[in-house]
């Protein structure tokens, strides 16, 4: 199994250099979490099929970390920008829904790039970036 499950090679040298600088600051990081539902409805379809459902079309979230009190949800991404913004507003959505999560989350993008319209998007939408 992978160190950090799903994630690239880039996203790993990118990843590591944030717990570097602010690892120690988490009490805990939880990988590769799955929030969604994937297909609905499997009655009648392969194993395949479902393995794909769970396994594929699922969400995946990069990584939840845990900082005193907050919960954060973690993208990691090579040069972020919107798509990544897209994915940690609607991650905490369905982590919320899932989990049942009822306290602070923060959303955070960790990227090795920022562009000066990202960077705009980001606090527009209140989301924490690193730039490793």
């Amino acid at each position: 199994m992978a160190k950090y499950p799903h994630m690239l090679s880039e996203d790993v040298a990118i990843w590591e250099r944030f717990l570097e600088k602010y690892g120690s600051l988490y009490s805990s990081f939880v990988y590769d979490v799955h929030v969604g539902e994937g297909l609905r409805d499997l009655e009648g379809v392969t194993d395949e099929v479902k393995y794909a459902s769970m396994e594929l079309l699922l969400k995946r979230i990069d990584v939840v970390g845990k900082l005193g009190a907050e919960t954060h949800i973690i993208e990691v991404k090579p040069d972020a920008g919107m798509s990544a913004v897209g994915q940690v507003l609607c991650y905490e959505v369905l982590y919320r829904r899932d989990f049942k999560i009822v306290g602070p989350i923060r959303n955070i993008i960790v990227t090795d790039r920022l562009w000066p319209d990202h960077e705009y998007l980001f606090k527009v939408f209140d989301i924490l970036y690193h730039v490793v």
